[in-house]
């Protein structure tokens, strides 16, 4: 009777630490910014375990902030937005050069890691939500009224695509929320309707491609929030109502995912090896998969309060250690293996 209970014991502790292993870490929320500052994050990136910067404004207000730490995210720094407007999302290529895009078509680019920013002239008056570097010289921006954004100097922009400002109450507002490139020719972009746009010319043309989600999208406001393609064949898209859709082919089919929740997803990113990716969003949604996304798991985090009715909207990873989300009310958490 002893050996049997101390045989159950022991099993019952060797399949606990399996499952640990099995589900992974979890997230720790090692900053939030001042309630009475009503900051919300919409975008971060880390360049190094150490150093990252995080972009936003403020929830009462157009009033963007751009925020630098060199510890993990410990402590952050305010660091000056020349265009004064809400900031949607940044991307940097090192620890010194890097770009970040918001309202009324802010483009601000900075050469020194942020200690000085300098606004650029995107030619838009358009919301933009998603830009990216694939060199110092060549990036693209997207935002509302299906603009699309070209930079071949890293200096001064071109119209690829829409950039007009609405005639009135609903029109021309088609909105373009993240974008993606592999390399100079191949890229994505995602935004409302479920609408998945492809280039393969390096942005001189766009062609649709479909997401399966057209007939849910003529009933709701269906928002792709984020994309993500680890090369030219296989890619992840994430949007409302928990919906996570994945190719293997460019994008020419698109299938959805199993998700087990049903709150809003705003950002994804897997790592090279296509196995293992993460995604966030409302209700303090974290979901995290090994397997290509066959299988979606929720990760649990520690909040301030008992509730957890905080949006994340931003993701940065750089390996299957070092991830960090930020999001709402000046959140940010790092991942703890």
């Amino acid at each position: 009777m002893f050996i049997r209970n101390w045989t159950s014991v022991v099993v019952g502790v060797v399949l606990a630490c399996l499952s640990s292993l099995a589900f992974g870490g979890s997230w720790e929320l090692i900053y939030k910014s001042d309630p009475d500052s009503d900051i919300d994050l919409y975008a971060v990136q880390f360049v190094s375990p150490k150093e990252g910067w995080a972009v936003g404004g403020k929830f009462t207000e157009d009033k963007g902030i751009v925020l630098h730490t060199t510890d993990g995210g410990k402590t952050w720094q305010i660091q000056e937005n020349p265009a004064g407007h809400t900031l949607w999302d940044l991307c940097f290529l090192d620890n010194k050069l890097g770009w970040a895009v918001g309202a009324d078509g802010t483009i601000i680019m900075t050469k020194d890691g942020g200690k000085t920013w300098r606004a650029q002239i995107s030619k838009v008056q358009n919301w933009l939500y998603g830009v990216t570097f694939l060199t110092p010289k060549l990036g693209y921006a997207v935002g509302m009224g299906e603009t699309i954004l070209q930079t071949r100097d890293g200096r001064t922009w071109k119209i690829l695509k829409g950039g007009k400002p609405p005639s009135g109450v609903g029109e021309g507002e088609v909105m373009l929320s993240d974008v993606c490139f592999v390399d100079e020719k191949k890229g994505w972009t995602v935004g409302q309707n479920g609408e998945i746009l492809h280039t393969e010319d390096g942005g001189r043309t766009w062609k649709p491609q479909t997401s399966g989600l057209e007939q849910m999208a003529q009933e709701y406001n269906l928002v792709l929030w984020g994309i993500h393609f680890i090369n030219e064949l296989k890619g992840w898209a994430v949007g409302d109502y928990g919906i996570i859709i994945h190719t293997e082919d460019g994008g020419k089919t698109w299938k959805r995912q199993k998700s087990p929740v049903e709150e809003n997803l705003k950002d994804v990113y897997f790592l090279p090896n296509g196995k293992e990716g993460w995604t966030v969003g409302a209700m303090g949604t974290i979901l995290h998969t090994t397997d290509g996304g066959k299988t979606w798991t929720k990760e649990d985090w520690t909040s301030p309060t008992r509730s957890k009715n905080y949006e994340f909207r931003g993701l940065s990873v750089l390996d299957s250690k070092n991830c960090w989300i930020a999001g709402e009310w000046g959140f940010v958490l790092r991942y703890k293996p």
